[in-house]
């Protein structure tokens, strides 16, 4: 928007399509770095986002349409930056093909209540801030320096919408340089916790924490690790399908090193891991000695598409609900967001 029209102000505008078999994701995004003539930056998220793989027993499908704006400077440094933010979603849970929901007694069907319960259409109206403090060397791979970040969040109450609840979050990683040149030490964790007030007896379910996956532990299946509910009869035991929990902990070590590196192009790194985390049903719930751990190796590719990280992650302890098989990890990016 500024002259000369080939050099611009600096401002962003990206359109994301994604088409596929388990989500579709529909995203326009503006952002301006100097709003108001100011070192205030300005952003604005209009998206749509339809989830078929969040439920491991392919019980529903979760759609998320909204619109987010966010104002974001930093704090006496550049090293510190402060951001709020407000959202207005529309959620939608519906059954999908996986789902035997509400046969006759005694056969109760295999979708637990706190799912159940929240079959339809939800309006959230959220507030969010936000405190990051980041000294890395690069965003790319990062041998020095750390990242952390406090993230607090309101929905409904005196915003409006159909949920009321808080959410409060700590992230934090810290690079390294390891025992040779090109080899990096990661360490990074995270935890968070989420309650309801006022009319709201709980948090909806699709608003809760769990682990497993790519990002988090990566020995296990993709929000697996997770409290379940037990059947109304307590002689047919347990429902399979994961329901969330309102706290979690999450941690995680990462040595890498490079195995073929060229200064601009393609190249191959090695990983060794070990990630450690548990969700507890409650808030404030941080049950220290119920976790569930793994360890495993990966590769980190630099292609010109982009880089691509690739994990096989193997179980050391685990609940009833997962077994020692390890899993195949696949996603985009050396780093893993904290």
């Amino acid at each position: 928007f500024e002259q000369p029209w080939f050099r611009g102000g600096g401002q962003k505008f990206r359109l994301r399509i994604t088409i596929g078999t388990e989500r579709e994701d529909y995203e326009i995004t503006f952002i301006e770095p100097w709003f108001l003539n100011r070192k205030l930056q300005f952003s604005v998220d209009l998206y749509y986002h339809d989830y078929l793989y969040l439920s491991p027993n392919n019980i529903y499908d979760e759609t998320r349409g909204g619109g987010k704006v966010g104002l974001e400077r930093a704090l006496g440094s550049d090293f510190l930056r402060g951001g709020v933010n407000y959202t207005l979603e529309d959620v939608g849970i519906t059954y999908a093909s996986g789902a035997l929901p509400a046969p006759p007694w005694p056969e109760p069907g295999n979708v637990p209540p706190d799912i159940a319960s929240q079959i339809g259409y939800h309006l959230e109206s959220t507030l969010g801030t936000s405190l990051a403090y980041d000294t890395r060397n690069s965003v790319k791979l990062p041998d020095k320096g750390q990242r952390s970040v406090l993230t607090a969040q309101l929905t409904g109450g005196p915003l409006g919408g159909s949920e009321t609840f808080y959410k409060l979050g700590l992230q934090h990683a810290r690079y390294f340089r390891g025992f040779a040149k090109g080899h990096v030490l990661e360490l990074g964790g995270r935890a968070g916790v989420a309650q309801a007030f006022g009319s709201s007896s709980d948090v909806p379910f699709f608003e809760r924490f769990y682990l497993g996956g790519p990002n988090s532990l990566r020995g296990f299946k993709y929000n697996y690790v997770s409290p379940r509910q037990p059947f109304p009869n307590p002689y047919v035991g347990t429902y399979n399908e994961p329901v969330g929990g309102d706290s979690y902990w999450f941690a995680s070590a990462e040595y890498s090193i490079p195995i073929f590196e060229q200064e601009r192009g393609i190249g191959v790194r090695f990983a060794l891991f070990y990630d450690i985390g548990s969700v507890g049903y409650a808030p404030y719930d941080f049950n220290v000695s119920e976790y569930s751990s793994n360890w495993g190796v990966g590769i980190r590719l630099n292609l010109p598409i982009g880089p691509l990280r690739l994990d096989y992650g193997i179980p050391i302890k685990h609940d009833q609900f997962n077994s020692s098989s390890g899993q195949f990890q696949f996603n985009v990016g050396w780093e893993r967001p904290f």
